[in-house]
């Protein structure tokens, strides 16, 4: 019976198989356990990229724990359903592989003990690097580090006769990537033989079909860490289980654990997929109205084995008051349970208010909800959202702004021409017999266009400062309205 499609995405990973095994046995993985009927997830929501919102996540989650115990998921747990938290770097796992491999290769003879005790500690440190691997955003650079751990494990297998151990690793490698073909150079010909024998069995064992589907179309895939393409794709492969990840832009895309018998259909949504985050901590953005982000949370709590998600984000008022908003989501409904603003001061809520969450936000049904805090407010009462600026506000302001400049260096202009028309009618005012009718015709002259230029310059600064003054008020009127703690 071919597994539904829905259920496919809901079955996320993945606990890695224990650190002394080898990284063969690290990429085959099982479902995380089941949860409580009261297991609480505790993210964060809004903008995944604010400062210091990791921490009031912690926070929350800190206070939520110690009253309402077990049932609040740590941030491991949270995220252990979606592909787990990231565990280093590429170049971290590459230092374990180049530790690993000098004690599988290196070393010369030394007593039996002493060898098998370095071979489980170099294994150890294959099967960490894996898990540091997966929990990293699918690249060419994983995968062909994965190789490098699958080409020390063959060498170390075949060198110390493990056929067992040296088939599944030959066939861990060709169940995603058929036509591998290993180098002639590294591998003795009884080996090659192996090789070639496990990859005939694949061949006629791959009778299962794995099909793979995004939206939008074209999201890059990869299967157990090797890239397969874009999707739609449609593969034959061998039954078993599989990890599943499609990339999602800068983020890590969510790794699904898919079981294959007979067909088995993955559906990724690259929106959802790329709405989380779990570089610090588990973080789902937030839509652009309550509904969509409502149903993204309800959609991640799912995914995690929860069935209540709390959400917290950081929010400002219109009165420009900073609040940690908190709300609580039921998965299987995506019904509200309750919602409180914490308001902020010196960056942090109220011990009293903080304590007394767990109250308001309705995490568990059966406790009822109280709102009297002095801090903390339910989230329907903060002010409604003002409505947003007409847009010829703006530009009207830019207008005004650039005419009362443009009249500013009018006024500047026709002072200092009736500055220079009144100085030179001073220099032929009378002086005795020698004035004459002209001299007295053009001290008149220059005396009324200095007038004239005087008037000009007091009526243009006039309008200047009116200009101005309207372009400050149009100026504060445009600006784009803060938004509430939420919008219902």
């Amino acid at each position: 019976m071919p597994d539904p499609p829905r259920r496919l995405l809901l079955l996320t990973l993945l606990i890695l198989a224990p650190a002394a095994s080898s990284a063969s046995d690290a990429l085959a993985t099982v479902p995380a356990p089941s949860r409580g009927s009261d297991a609480i997830a505790v993210v964060a929501t809004g903008n995944c990229d604010t400062p210091g919102l990791s921490a009031h996540v912690r926070t929350v989650r800190e206070v939520l724990t110690r009253r309402l115990g077990a049932a609040v998921l740590s941030e491991e747990g949270t995220a252990r359903g979606l592909g787990g938290l990231p565990r280093g770097s590429l170049a971290s796992a590459e230092r374990l592989l180049t530790g690993a491999e000098e004690e599988l290769i290196g070393g010369g003879p030394m007593p039996p003990r002493e060898r098998a005790r370095r071979d489980r500690l170099a294994l150890s440190k294959l099967g960490e690097a894996v898990e540091v691997l997966l929990s990293l955003p699918p690249s060419p650079e994983r995968w062909k580090t994965i190789l490098r751990i699958r080409a020390l494990e063959l060498r170390f297998y075949g060198g110390t006769g493990r056929r067992a151990q040296l088939e599944r690793t030959v066939e861990a490698i060709l169940r995603v990537a058929p036509d591998y073909a290993f180098d002639p150079r590294r591998h003795s010909p009884a080996q090659l033989e192996v090789y070639e024998k496990v990859r005939k069995r694949v061949r006629e064992t791959a009778t299962a079909t794995l099909s793979l589907t995004s939206r939008p179309a074209g999201m890059v895939f990869h299967v157990n860490g090797r890239e397969v393409g874009p999707a739609p794709i449609t593969m034959k492969v061998v039954p078993g289980t599989y990890r599943v990840e499609a990339a999602a832009g800068a983020r890590r895309g969510l790794a699904h654990l898919v079981t294959v018998s007979d067909l088995a259909e993955v559906d990724v949504d690259g929106e959802f997929e790329r709405s989380v985050a779990l570089e610090d901590g588990p973080c789902v953005a937030a839509g652009s109205t309550f509904g969509e982000r409502e149903a993204r949370l309800a959609r991640f709590s799912l995914a995690a084995g929860a069935q209540v998600i709390v959400g917290v984000r950081l929010e400002r008022s219109t009165e420009q008051m900073r609040y940690l908003a908190v709300e609580s989501i039921e998965s299987a409904t995506g019904r509200r349970r309750g919602g409180a603003a914490l308001k902020l001061t010196d960056g942090k809520p109220a011990p009293a208010a903080l304590d007394a969450v767990w109250a308001n936000i309705g995490a568990q049904p059966e406790v009822e909800r109280s709102i009297s805090l002095p801090l903390t407010h339910d989230l329907a009462l903060l002010p409604a959202p003002s409505p947003p600026p007409p847009r010829w506000l703006r530009p009207a302001a830019f207008a005004a702004g650039g005419l009362a400049l443009a009249l500013a260096g009018v006024a500047t202009y026709e002072g200092l021409s009736a500055r220079d028309s009144y100085r030179k009618a001073d220099a032929i005012s009378p002086q005795g017999a020698d004035y004459s009718a002209a001299d007295q015709a053009r001290h008149d002259a220059l005396k009324r266009d200095g007038d004239r230029a005087m008037t000009a310059t007091y009526v243009s600064a006039g309008v200047a400062v009116v200009l101005a003054a309207a372009a400050g008020v149009l100026g504060y009127l445009s600006r784009d309205p803060q938004p509430v703690a939420i919008r219902f």
